[in-house]
């Protein structure tokens, strides 16, 4: 006998569990579902950007990224230049107010300190002819030039130089005619010495120049030769030359009034030129 009322009806357990499984199953799969669709619509995008190339031909070949290179530069476009690396920086620089002009040199004129007297042509002829008293002294000075140069002491101005003009000219006179004659006199002494120096003088040329220096009395103080182009026998026959000068007669005292108490000559002798 049983012991359920009557009119009662059962429900099996079984399916009541099985459904209720299957239900929460489903509601997860949906809350999945709808997360991974939330993320996919953003790496389809991402690479959707990415560009593919296959190789032809080759079916079993792998889909390769392609990177696109970077465009060259036409020729055009390395001719076009950037201004902009081409401005010039800018610098403060200061003006000055005062303007430098630039003139030209200005010629040197020559001051009374470096005039230098000589003798004319006249007075050298005259002296030369007083000196030919014989046709040996004739014809040896035929070949020969004498020249002297006089610089006036430092201090001298134009206008003492041409207020004394008569002294320095009868000055100049005296020492050029003391120095030919000095000159032959040791012509003729050397030779008499060593006669075969004739044709080393006469046959060649010659150029020498001497510096003598003098005290305010005429008396030699110095002496010095520029043996330019000369002999050992002209160098000394000039040598000799200026030694027998000795010393010169009566110096003009207006050379050392309140100024140097020397002064220089130049004393200059040419050979066959």
């Amino acid at each position: 006998m049983s012991s359920e009322p009557k009119g009662s009806v059962s429900v099996p357990i079984f399916p009541l569990s099985l459904f209720v499984s299957l239900f929460i199953h489903l509601c997860v799969a949906i809350v999945l579902y709808f997360i991974t669709t939330d993320n996919k619509p953003e790496q389809t995008a991402q690479e959707n950007k990415k560009t593919y190339i296959k190789v032809v031909g080759d079916k079993k070949s792998e889909i390769k990224t392609f990177r696109p290179t970077p465009k060259k530069k036409s020729e055009q476009d390395q001719n076009i230049i950037d201004l902009s690396k081409l401005r010039p920086q800018e610098k403060i620089v200061p003006v000055s107010k005062k303007v430098t002009q630039i003139s030209p040199p200005k010629k040197e004129h020559p001051t009374p300190q470096m005039r230098v007297l000589r003798p004319d042509g006249e007075t050298r002829k005259t002296v030369v002819q007083s000196s030919q008293r014989t046709p040996e002294t004739r014809q040896m000075l035929a070949n020969k030039d004498f020249d002297l140069e006089f610089t006036p002491p430092e201090g001298v101005t134009e206008d003492e130089l041409n207020s004394f003009d008569k002294i320095y000219y009868s000055f100049i006179k005296r020492t050029y005619e003391k120095y030919v004659n000095s000159f032959v006199t040791n012509y003729f002494s050397l030779l008499t010495e060593r006669p075969y120096l004739a044709g080393d003088i006469e046959n060649q040329k010659h150029y020498v120049r001497a510096r003598v220096t003098f005290d305010k009395k005429g008396n030699i103080m110095a002496i010095k030769i520029f043996n330019e182009k000369s002999s050992d026998a002209v160098y000394e026959l000039f040598e000799r030359t200026m030694r027998g000068l000795g010393s010169l007669p009566n110096p003009p005292k207006e050379f050392f009034e309140g100024k140097e108490e020397e002064f220089n000559i130049y004393f200059v002798l040419k050979v066959n030129l």
